[in-house]
């Protein structure tokens, strides 16, 4: 869409320098110039690229302990949120499939697409005893009972010994469709089938032209409502108390792969996206329309997870109107009053209204380069951005200058001047040269007037600047450069700062009151203070080894850019929380604060979050997987007293994460000794030839700075028998009865040898 409100406009603007006529159409060009938000929600996406086996994934399930669990195009996976484990074995007649579920024993449990069901048990994939199948249906589980559509019957397995327990006999033709809740089964042939538990089965009649408005069936449920739709209409039924009744969707797709209910809404899955209708209000929206959806689905933590057929699965943590999707993709953001102003790919830039999240583009040109810098004076309302050159835009959106200059960095010293950092010159330039400043005495002694460019006067020359700022605190301008850190006052002075004697290498320098925070090429912040001293910038422990690769300075905050997490900083509090995780198919180049509201630059588009939901997302669990002692897998309820020979124990866990790409790491301690930290990717806690003692045994996650959802797992190794006191004293009484025994043989040897003298 963007791109033909671009062509539109090239177009439009051409005629009219051409024709200069038909001015009132100029109106209906700025009405055509917004762009509508996007009714799509910022999303992640996991596949292949994440560790998904495929990008074909046709269900989504989470269990009890709070895993996700995806049927894919390689098999059953699972995933923690950082980390995914497949299910596979060779005697599956295929991995593909679907219908994804529980029982009360952990097992989880899905169906291939043959027919044949599969689950997981202590971590190993396992066959349910099965002679043949049907084809794919869902099958159901209800409380202790599994229930199997197979030729002519339903079969009831007990889930303890995975028996048949029943075969319910079925004379219908064909089944078309099976569907469990947690109480009941239901088949759907010539009749209407319901199964409980107690070998319990009604047959209900179908409406006349049943399977005339619905040829292919899907079944859910809402509430206590049965949903029937139709793969390849817009008819579907409901059926609550042994009656149907008929509905229709409205815009419905001309086919369905699935549906699901949430939120009170039937959402409907098709090749071209998502399809919502909102069964109360009966509104209707539409999403990733780009997109072969196979399942939406919703967790405990209400998070979304929607599945593709060739995309992996897209996590959104709300539908709420919380993304602005652009392309080309924003670069650079700048704030004024009620607008941001956004630089993008394609030489582009785009003024986004605050209050209706409406865009519009103000400046497009012919070529591809990014404008990497953006910056409106508020005073004159003129916008300074560069791409492939340096160029002022009035309040008009008119260029009125360019400039063959590799720019890269500006900012504001006075109603006047302005500095810049750009690539063999760095200094000042002036917007108003009626205006009087205390810089006019430094800009006119370094005046040239044989060098054409912008009104500006070069402070230092064969140099590269990088970027620039200004601390009235001390009249000072900066410039980070090739060449170092370089201060200079109005009166023409100029020193470089060194950091313990040695040049250092900023990239980047941003002020925050009479501070100037640089961020150095080893990635690593430093402050300097207004007496010109530098030091490393005070972080706490848990970021403080981070490596930033970009940092912006908005109000008393400071955003810290990390590989997969952005930090927030509070100058005043000196309070540091996490506000935004990064995934890999994701880039976010810039961040601005309005109202509390932060507008992040994506490769998607805009991100918006709101401030006072970031201590909403809930807090990663600690999950003990399992226990092998001695390489031997034992359950965690029978590692209380272990053999003396027992004394390799190893602790398998994982550190679930209900936002993907959150890593967090686990600290250890035994007994009494202090916390011990492992490594991020670390999920095995090894401990080695143990001594026969008592361990108590604590395992927590470090989250900033505290540690959360600590686990205690507490055994005795028992001692060797040799080390107990009864064999002790025995021992000790044998082996002392044994010296008496000698010390008397002794004398009586000594006595009778006297007696033979």
């Amino acid at each position: 869409m963007v791109n033909w409100f671009i062509q539109l406009q090239g177009e439009f603007l051409t005629f009219v320098e051409n024709q200069n006529q038909l001015r009132n159409l100029f109106f209906i060009f700025l009405l055509l110039s917004y762009i509508c938000v996007s009714q799509n929600p910022y999303h992640f996406t996991i596949d292949k690229t994440s560790g998904l086996p495929s990008n074909s994934v046709y269900d989504i399930f989470q269990d009890s302990k709070g895993f996700m669990w995806f049927a894919t195009g390689k098999g059953l996976t699972k995933y923690d949120g950082n980390y995914f484990k497949t299910f596979t074995a060779d005697f599956q007649t295929s991995k593909s499939g679907s219908c994804i579920a529980e029982d009360d024993f952990g097992r989880i449990w899905y169906a291939n697409f043959d027919g044949f069901l599969y689950y997981v048990e202590k971590g190993i994939i396992k066959a349910l005893p099965q002679k043949t199948s049907l084809g794919y249906y869902r099958f159901g589980i209800i409380k202790n009972e599994l229930f199997l559509i197979q030729p002519n019957a339903v079969f009831v397995y007990d889930l303890k010994t995975l028996t048949i327990k029943y075969k319910h006999k079925i004379s219908d033709k064909q089944i078309s469709f099976c569907y469990a809740t947690s109480e009941k089964f239901y088949a759907l042939g010539d009749f209407l089938y319901e199964f409980g538990s107690e070998n319990v089965i009604i047959k209900h009649d179908l409406p006349n032209n049943f399977y005339k408005n619905i040829v292919t069936p899907i079944m859910n449920k809402l509430g206590r409502k049965l949903i029937i739709n139709s793969k390849s209409s817009a008819v579907f039924y409901s059926f609550e108390n042994g009656l149907f009744s008929k509905s229709k969707l409205t815009n419905s797709a001309d086919f369905i792969q699935n549906t699901a209910i949430i939120d009170n809404a039937i959402w409907v899955c098709t090749p071209n996206g998502i399809y919502k209708k909102d069964l109360v209000s009966n509104q209707h929206k539409s999403y990733f329309s780009y997109q072969n959806i196979s399942y939406a689905f919703k967790d405990k933590n209400s998070n979304y997870w929607v599945s593709t057929l060739n995309k992996g699965v897209l996590f959104i943590k709300d539908f709420s109107n919380n993304f602005i999707d652009l392309q080309p993709k924003p670069i650079s953001l700048v704030l004024t009053k009620n607008e941001i102003y956004i630089g993008s790919e394609k030489d582009l830039i785009y003024k986004l209204n605050i209050d209706n999240l409406k865009t519009e583009i103000i400046h497009q040109s012919k070529s591809n380069h990014a404008i990497s810098q953006i910056f409106v004076d508020t005073i004159s309302n003129n916008i300074f951005f560069n791409s492939f050159k340096f160029n002022i835009l009035n309040k008009y959106n008119k260029i009125i200058n360019n400039y063959s200059i590799a720019i890269k960095d500006i900012k504001k010293v006075d109603e006047k001047y302005f500095s810049f950092a750009a690539s063999g010159l760095l200094g000042i330039f002036y917007v108003d040269e009626n205006l009087k400043s205390s810089w006019d005495f430094i800009f006119e002694k370094n005046k040239n007037e044989a060098f054409s460019g912008f009104n500006q006067s070069l402070l230092l020359t064969n140099t590269n600047g990088k970027s620039t700022e200004y601390n009235p605190t001390n009249n000072t301008i900066y410039y980070a450069t090739n060449n170092g850190l370089i201060a200079i006052t109005n009166d023409g002075k100029s020193k470089e700062i060194k950091h313990q004697n040695q040049t250092v290498f900023l990239i980047k320098i941003q002020k925050y009151k009479d501070k100037i925070i640089g961020l150095s090429t080893s990635e690593k912040l430093y402050s300097i203070n207004s007496n010109n001293e530098i030091s490393e910038f005070n972080l706490p422990d848990f970021i403080a080894k981070e490596k930033f690769s970009r940092f912006f300075i908005r109000n008393q905050f400071c955003y810290l850019f990390t590989e997969k997490s952005i930090y927030e900083f509070d100058f005043e509090s000196q309070k540091t929380q996490k506000i935004l995780s990064i995934s890999n198919d994701i880039e976010v180049t810039d961040v601005v604060l309005k109202n509390n509201q932060l507008f992040f630059a994506t490769s998607k588009g805009i991100v918006i979050k709101n401030r006072n939901e970031i201590d909403n997302f809930p807090k990663p669990s600690l999950i003990i997987n399992e226990i092998q002692i001695n390489g031997k897998r034992i359950e965690l309820n029978q590692v209380t007293a272990l053999n003396p020979d027992q004394n390799d124990v190893e602790i398998n866990f994982s550190t679930l994460a209900f936002v993907p790409n959150e890593s967090y790491p686990v600290s250890y301690k035994i007994n009494n000794s202090d916390w011990k930290t492992l490594d991020f990717s670390d999920k095995n806690l090894k401990l080695s030839s143990l001594s026969p003692v008592k361990y108590n045994i604590q395992l927590a996650i470090n989250d900033n700075n505290s540690k959360i959802d600590l686990q205690t797992i507490q055994f005795t190794i028992k001692k060797p028998f040799w080390l107990h006191p009864f064999f002790i004293i025995g021992f000790v009484a044998i082996f002392m009865g044994f010296i008496y025994w000698i010390y008397n043989l002794q004398i009586r040897k000594i006595e009778k040898r006297n007696l033979l003298q």
